[in-house]
This record gives structure tokens, C-alpha cells and sequence, in this order.
């Protein structure tokens, strides 16, 4: 089968937009947050005058860092900390877009499992787009090249390490461990296959390319 061409930018635009809705709906769900927002939840709950938004924003940066220590490219992630920054007015936006829905059991469990395959999807598209993305997702990427590890692995790796951050933390500044529930060791288990299973499914369709490579082939 031929593969259609998608524009790498369209790709990542779909991605920040699909995380933002992900993450929002499943802070919604009550069931548990995505594993790499875990920490930005608790956060938000130790320091309720920042916002999630920021919160995740500031978290992103520190990842920033942590990669550009180990790769030495730190010119490189400019563009991913605009990204970032967003990202955090666009997930502010979805939490105050979905904070007058009133969810009961079933509608909690759906909201829960259709964040977590838009963001399974969103985080495949911006690993395949091949430009600079969120840094949580860069940094899969880039840790997985580096240290040759496969998406899966680096996934589920860098995954539970921000769930044992988040147990920790609640544990040692809160009453009750907040942001981590079952829907986030569901999260921290399969997002990771999930995420390899789009990005195998994404290749096999499409071949992403940037929009001035698009135009020069036309």
C-alpha cells in the first residue's frame, strides 16, 4: 500500500492539541491521571495557587534540562519549551472548558479511557513527526536514540519513574496519595505499548515530511 504524505507540522499540531485534551480528560475522569502528569498534579495539589498548566510547563523545562546534560544539544530544545508553554494555556483552557460537567461512574470511565488514547495517539504523532515536540514526548524519543532503547521501553521506563515521584511526594507533603490512581498504573503499564502499536500503524500509512519538502516535491 502507498503511503499519503503528512505534513509534519499538521502532525504535531494534531499531537499538543490531542495531549491537552487527554490529560483534561482524564484529570476529569477522577481515576487517575496520565503518568507524566502525575507530578504536576500533586504539585498542583501542594500549591494550589499555581495552575495545572504551569505546573506541567515547569515540569517540562526540568526535563528540557535533564536532556540537554545528556545529549549535549542545548540549542536544541528551544522550540520544545515554546511548546511547552502551549501546551500549558491549552490544558488551563480544557480543565476550565470541562470543569462545569458533572460526571458520573460510567461517564468518568469513558472520559478516562478516551484521554488515554488520544494520548497514546498524540504522543505517536509527535515522535513520528520528527521536529521538535513536548518535551515529555522528546524526551522519549530522545532517550530512547540515546540510549538505544525501543519507544515502548523508554516509555514505560520514564513513566513509572513520574509515578514514583508523584507517590513520594504525596506521601511526604499531603494527607493522601492525589493524582495516582488505578486508571494511572493502567496508564503506566500499557500507554507504552499503546503508543509503540500507533507509531507502528502511523509509519505503515503515512510518511511525514515537512511542509516546504511537501511544496519543492509538488
Amino acid at each position: 500500500m502507498e503511503k499519503k504524505v503528512l505534513a509534519s507540522e499538521l502532525a504535531l499540531a494534531m499531537g499538543v492539541m490531542c495531549n491537552a485534551i487527554a490529560v483534561s480528560l482524564m484529570i476529569k475522569s477522577e481515576l487517575g491521571v496520565s503518568t507524566i502528569s502525575s507530578v504536576p498534579v500533586v504539585l498542583n495539589e501542594m500549591f494550589a495557587h499555581v495552575t495545572i498548566g504551569s505546573w506541567n510547563f515547569l515540569f517540562q523545562v526540568v526535563l528540557v534540562v535533564v536532556m540537554a546534560l545528556i545529549t549535549r544539544k542545548f540549542l536544541g530544545y528551544v522550540f520544545s519549551i515554546a511548546l511547552a508553554l502551549l501546551f500549558g494555556y491549552l490544558l488551563d483552557f480544557f480543565e476550565l472548558l470541562f470543569s462545569g460537567i458533572v460526571a458520573n461512574i460510567p461517564l468518568r470511565i469513558v472520559f478516562f479511557f478516551t484521554g488515554f488514547f488520544m494520548l497514546s495517539l498524540g504522543i505517536s504523532l509527535m515522535l513520528n513527526c520528527r521536529l521538535p515536540a513536548l518535551p515529555f514526548d522528546l524526551f522519549v524519543r530522545e532517550m530512547s536514540e540515546h540510549f538505544g532503547l525501543t519507544v515502548k521501553q523508554m516509555k514505560t521506563g520514564f513513566d513509572a519513574v513520574c509515578v514514583g515521584l508523584s507517590v513520594v511526594f504525596s506521601l511526604l507533603f499531603l494527607e493522601g496519595i492525589a493524582g495516582v490512581g488505578l486508571g494511572t498504573v493502567f496508564a503506566m503499564l500499557f500507554t507504552g505499548t499503546v503508543t509503540q502499536h500507533f507509531v507502528n500503524r502511523l509509519n505503515s500509512r503515512f510518511v511525514f515530511q515537512k511542509m516546504m519538502t511537501i511544496k519543492e516535491r509538488a
